[in-house]
C-alpha cells in the first residue's frame, strides 16, 4: 500500500476544507436602522460608565484596606514597642571613619590598628551586609567538575556613609503608608440606581480585601528584609574584627572655603570611602578567636 506524500495530503484536506467553508459562508452584516444603532450607543454609554464605577470602587477599597492594616501594623508595633526596640537595635553597629594608627612597644616592635577619627564623630558608616552560606554543593554545567564548601560569604551590600541609623518603625510601616491614598470623590462618579450602588460596594470590598492583603504582605517583606540586614550588618563587623573583611579605607579633608562667585562654602569636613570592603584572601593574616567559658555562669 502506498501512502500520500505529506505534504499532498495536507493540501488535499485544506483544499476540501476551503470549499465547504465556503459553500456555509453566510453574509453577517446587515444594514444599520436607526433603532439599532440608537440600542447600541446606549448599550455603550451603559458599559462605559459601569466600567469607570467598577474601577473607582477598586480603587478606594484598595486604598482604605490598605489604610487599615497599615495602621493596624502600626499601633501593633507601638504597643510592642519596648520589645521591638531591644530586638532590632542596630545604633552599635555602626561605624565612623577610622584611621590606622601605628605603634611600637618596648621592644621595638611595631603593630597597628584602627582607631576612630575625633574629627568626625557626626560621619555615620554603615558597615558591609554579609549574607553566609552553609555547607554548598556546587556542580558544573557539563558535570564534570563538583564543589563541596563548608562556608561561603558574600558581600550583599558595601559600606555606606548613612545620615541617621535605620529605625524599624518607620522601615516596617513609614508616616507615607499612614496617609490616605483613596481618590477624591467624584460627583459624577457616584451611583444613581440602586442596582449601580450594590455593584459598586461589591467591587469595593474586593479592593478592600486584596488592599489589606497586600500591605500585610509588604510589612511581612520589610520585616524579613530588615532582619536580614541586621544579621548581615552583625556578620560584617564579626568578619571585620577577624581580619577575615577588611575595612573600608576613609579619605578625610577639611576644607576651609570652597565654592564660586554665587556660591560660598565655609568650614567644610568632607570624608570619603576611597577604597570599600573587602575579603582578606590571605588566611595567615585572619585573627583566631578564642570563646572563653563564662566565668559568672552557673556551674
Amino acid at each position: 500500500m502506498r501512502f500520500l506524500p505529506v505534504v499532498f495530503l495536507a493540501a488535499c484536506l485544506a483544499t476540501s476544507a476551503q470549499a465547504q467553508s465556503q459553500a456555509q459562508i453566510k453574509d453577517p452584516f446587515r444594514i444599520a436602522t436607526k433603532e439599532s444603532m440608537a440600542a447600541s450607543n446606549a448599550a455603550a454609554v451603559s458599559n462605559i460608565r459601569m466600567s469607570a464605577l467598577r474601577e473607582f470602587a477598586l480603587t478606594k477599597g484598595l486604598a482604605a484596606g490598605r489604610l487599615q492594616s497599615f495602621t493596624d501594623a502600626h499601633q501593633y508595633f507601638e504597643a510592642n514597642k519596648r520589645v521591638f526596640d531591644t530586638t532590632y537595635q542596630v545604633d552599635h553597629l555602626y561605624m565612623q571613619p577610622r584611621k590606622r594608627k601605628y605603634s611600637k612597644d618596648l621592644t621595638g616592635k611595631e603593630s597597628s590598628r584602627m582607631e576612630n577619627d575625633p574629627g568626625f564623630k557626626g560621619f555615620l558608616i554603615q558597615p558591609p551586609i554579609v549574607l553566609i552560606g552553609e555547607d554548598l554543593m556546587q556542580i558544573s554545567n557539563d558535570g564534570q567538575k563538583k564543589e563541596s564548601s563548608k562556608v561561603r560569604y558574600g558581600l550583599a551590600a558595601n559600606a555606606q556613609f548613612v545620615s541617621a541609623p535605620i529605625y524599624w518603625h518607620s522601615f516596617f510601616v513609614s508616616p507615607e503608608d499612614l496617609l490616605s491614598q483613596s481618590p477624591a470623590d467624584d460627583p459624577l462618579l457616584q451611583p444613581r440606581v440602586e442596582a449601580e450602588r450594590a455593584s459598586m460596594l461589591n467591587f469595593y470590598k474586593v479592593g478592600y480585601q486584596e488592599g489589606q492583603a497586600q500591605a500585610l504582605s509588604e510589612v511581612n517583606t520589610r520585616i524579613t528584609t530588615l532582619t536580614t540586614m541586621i544579621t548581615g550588618m552583625m556578620f560584617g563587623r564579626t568578619l571585620m574584627e577577624k581580619n577575615i573583611l577588611e575595612e573600608p579605607q576613609i579619605s578625610t579633608q577639611y576644607i576651609p572655603v570652597s565654592g564660586n562667585k554665587t556660591l560660598l562654602t565655609l568650614d567644610t569636613s568632607a570624608a570619603t570611602i576611597s577604597v570599600p570592603a573587602g575579603f582578606q584572601l590571605d588566611p595567615s593574616k585572619y585573627k583566631a578567636i578564642i570563646h572563653q567559658a563564662n566565668p559568672f555562669a552557673k556551674q
